[in-house]
């Protein structure tokens, strides 16, 4: 299969690289127009649900199915079987209004973000228009906020959990508790204004639209020279596909597709296809779908463009709800296995690492699992940085130098990612037994005669053996 790299600032960084398997899951998909919200079962292309909402602006999808529609006013979660489970209006989080939501893959919690005031002029960005910012757990409870410095025209988050908000004339980037960590200007790059904003989170990449233009950023060195790429039409959506960093944008004509190097490799005339008037997007990771939203429809597009399947709406989707994009590390004990006997003092101790994309398997290329840092402690001591990866593997190996004791022993590990995700841990116990059997008593002793050919024969040793 295709193994694709991410730049070389991103291999250097250990932030690679394209997932060469992947199993999907049938993730529900959410969309809504203007009278109702919708449940899509992915498996049999069929609308499973259907719930009257109004004014609904932005889709957030749980992992356990559920999602959070964002209104200018409320907020209300809704669980897979369409019953309110929370519902918010959004004075009480101290918002006038709200345009934009995101979740948070790792802990399922939500950042949404006030809107524009109904007399707020499109062009103003000053300080006089701070914009809050909120975080809510799982339940809908506050537990984080703080104010960006102006209004705030897209939020992205990062697998780090940090936050990039796009401004009028600048780029914010916010820890999770709301510390700045940059702030790019954006007249510089750009003389227009962008408009959409997109994150490739692994290779810490920010893509971002004006009318005619795409242009990419590098999130780790923001004031690093971004690549622009030129377009006849405005650009309508942006999408990433996380695994290998493709960027799908669509004008009012197509779908254009960017490789990670902003390249571009392919182009959809969605005229010829008969779909007209895209305004919604999205990269469904969890089923590995492009989703378009169009007029009086929903296409489903594979990840290289084909498309799948048309699902007729009787009006125009303003927006689609997809499981965010989950990158959690993974370790294995390859040995020694589970309660083995050994009479090798010095046994090697050999671990796997690995990664699942969306609670399913995914492998990376080799190079990706340096940016790991692996803890294992065997008997509690921290041996982690003593084990070396072999070559073209994700193993990871270690003979202890000290013979180790007779008796049982405990490994323990686990990896952490440079995102701060860690591992379940893995354990394995083993016992070494480097002093053979002896024998005790032995019946009839060394040198017996007999006359009787029939004898009974005695003995015993000092501990279980064959």
């Amino acid at each position: 299969m295709l193994l694709r790299t991410r730049s070389a600032n991103a291999a250097a960084a250990g932030l690679l690289l394209s997932v060469v398997s992947f199993v999907a899951s049938a993730s529900p998909v959410w969309f809504v127009d203007n009278k109702a919200l919708y449940r899509l079962d992915p498996a049999t292309q069929q609308i499973a649900l259907t719930v009257k909402t109004d004014d609904v602006r932005s889709l957030a999808v749980n992992s356990d199915g559920s999602v959070w529609a964002l209104s200018k006013k409320r907020l209300t979660k809704y669980q897979v079987n369409g019953a309110v489970a929370t519902d918010i209006e959004l004075k009480a989080l101290s918002l006038k209004s709200a345009d934009h939501a995101a979740l948070d893959s790792r802990d399922g919690s939500l950042w949404v973000a006030e809107g524009k005031e109904d007399d707020e002029s499109e062009d103003d960005d000053g300080d006089g228009h701070a914009k809050r910012i909120v975080r809510l757990n799982e339940s809908g409870q506050r537990v984080q906020d703080f104010t960006s410095p102006g209004r705030v025209r897209a939020l992205v988050l990062g697998l780090d959990q940090s936050i990039w908000l796009l401004g009028n004339k600048s780029l914010w980037h916010y820890s999770r508790t709301g510390e700045r960590l940059a702030s790019v200007e954006l007249k510089p790059i750009s003389k227009d204004k962008p408009k959409l904003l997109a994150l490739d989170a692994l290779g810490v990449w920010l893509w971002m639209g004006t009318d005619k233009q795409l242009i990419r950023v590098d999130g780790d060195t923001p004031a690093a020279a971004p690549i622009k790429r030129d377009l006849t039409r405005k650009v309508e959506l942006l999408v990433i596909d996380p695994r290998s960093g493709d960027l799908w944008a669509a004008t009012e004509q197509s779908l254009l597709l960017y490789s990670d190097s902003a390249t571009p490799t392919k182009v959809i005339d969605l005229k010829a296809l008969g779909l007209k008037d895209p305004n919604s997007l999205a990269f469904d990771s969890a089923n590995q779908a492009l989703w378009l939203g169009h007029d009086k429809g929903l296409t489903r597009f594979a990840t290289d463009g084909t498309r799948v399947v048309t699902i007729a709406a009787k009006d125009d989707i303003d927006a689609i709800g997809v499981a965010p994009f989950s990158l959690v590390p993974t370790i294995d004990i390859l040995a020694p296995t589970a309660d083995p006997v050994t009479n090798d003092p010095l046994p090697v101790l050999r671990v796997k690492a690995g990664a699942q994309c969306n609670a399913a398997p995914c492998a990376f290329s080799v190079d990706y699992f340096d940016s790991y840092r692996l803890s294992a402690k065997l008997d509690g001591l921290e041996i982690g940085n003593l084990f070396t990866r072999g070559p073209g593997t994700a193993e990871s190996t270690h003979r202890p130098t000290a013979k180790l004791a007779d008796g049982a022993h405990v490994f323990l590990a686990e990896a952490t990612d440079s995102f701060g995700q860690v591992s379940a841990a893995r354990e394995t116990r083993f016992s070494v037994d480097t002093t053979p059997p002896r024998f005790g008593a032995i019946s009839p002793a060394d040198g017996s005669l007999f006359k009787s050919p029939k004898l009974t024969l005695t003995g015993s040793v000092d501990e279980t053996a064959g």
